[in-house]
C-alpha cells in the first residue's frame, strides 16, 4: 500500500511538471525592468495584409514596419492582443506556434507564443481574442529598420467568410493589476528596455469580388450602349 501511494504521488508530480503552462504571455516575465517609453524615430506601424481566400482557408499576415535604426533601438520583444470577428459559422483558427510563426522574421526567436485568450478557449468561437508574443536576446535576430512579417493567422473555413481584425486590451486574469495590450519592446539589454505602443491599421479580409479593369469598363460600357441602340431601333420599327 505504501509503494502504491508513492507511485501515485510520482505520477501526479510528473503530470504537474509536464502540463503546458496556461498563464498568458507576459513581457514582464522576461524584462523585470521594463518601463514605458517613446518610440524611437517616427511611429512604427502594425498592420494586417489579406491573402487570397480559398474555398477552405484564409491567411492573414500580421506585419510591422519600423524605422528603428541603431542596435539599441531594435525590436527584441512584442505583445499583440487581437480581437477577431467573422460573419459566417464554421471558422477555426490554427493557434499552434509552428503555423503562426512559420516563415516569419521571428522564426528563430527564443520565445514565441500564440494563444486564444483566455487560455484553452475554443479557437472556433467568435468574437475571438488572440494574444501573440515573443522575446529574443540575440542581437542578430532583433528587428532593425524594415518591414517584417510577424505572424500568420491561418483560418480553416466551411464557406466564404469575412474576417475582421483589430487590436485591443484585455484584463490579465492571472494578475488583476496587469492589462494585456499591444506593445513593442526595444533596448538591447536586460537593464535598459522600454515598451511603446505602435500605430495600428485594422483590416477586414474576405472573398475576392471580381472587378473590371479600366479597359474592361470601357468594353462593358460599349456593350451596354450597343444593346440600348439595338433595343431602341427594334422598338421604333414595331411602332
Amino acid at each position: 500500500m505504501h509503494k502504491l501511494l508513492l507511485y501515485l504521488i510520482a505520477i501526479l508530480v510528473a503530470i504537474f511538471l509536464f502540463l503546458p503552462c496556461v498563464e498568458a504571455f507576459n513581457l514582464y516575465d522576461y524584462f523585470p525592468n521594463l518601463v514605458p517609453g517613446q518610440d524611437p524615430g517616427q511611429p512604427d506601424t502594425l498592420y494586417v495584409v489579406c491573402q487570397n481566400q480559398t474555398a477552405s482557408s484564409q491567411v492573414l499576415q500580421v506585419r510591422v514596419k519600423t524605422d528603428n535604426v541603431s542596435t539599441g533601438d531594435s525590436i527584441q520583444g512584442f505583445s499583440v492582443v487581437l480581437r477577431m470577428t467573422v460573419d459566417q459559422p464554421g471558422v477555426t483558427l490554427d493557434t499552434t506556434t509552428a503555423t503562426t510563426y512559420a516563415g516569419t522574421a521571428l522564426s528563430n526567436w527564443e520565445f514565441l507564443s500564440s494563444d486564444v485568450y483566455p487560455p484553452n478557449s475554443d479557437p472556433s468561437v467568435f468574437p475571438m481574442y488572440l494574444t501573440l508574443g515573443g522575446v529574443d536576446f540575440d542581437a542578430q535576430n532583433m528587428l532593425a529598420a524594415g518591414d517584417y512579417l510577424l505572424a500568420n493567422l491561418v483560418f480553416s473555413l466551411s464557406r466564404s467568410t469575412n474576417i475582421c481584425v483589430d487590436t485591443t486590451s484585455v484584463a490579465n486574469i492571472f494578475d488583476p493589476s496587469d492589462t494585456l495590450t499591444t506593445v513593442l519592446v526595444t533596448g538591447g539589454s536586460f537593464s535598459n528596455v522600454i515598451e511603446y505602443v505602435p500605430q495600428w491599421r485594422p483590416a477586414c479580409c474576405g472573398p475576392v469580388v471580381p472587378t473590371l479593369s479600366q479597359w474592361g469598363l470601357i468594353v462593358f460600357s460599349l456593350l451596354l450602349l450597343t444593346s440600348l441602340i439595338f433595343y431602341l431601333r427594334r422598338r421604333t420599327s414595331t411602332i
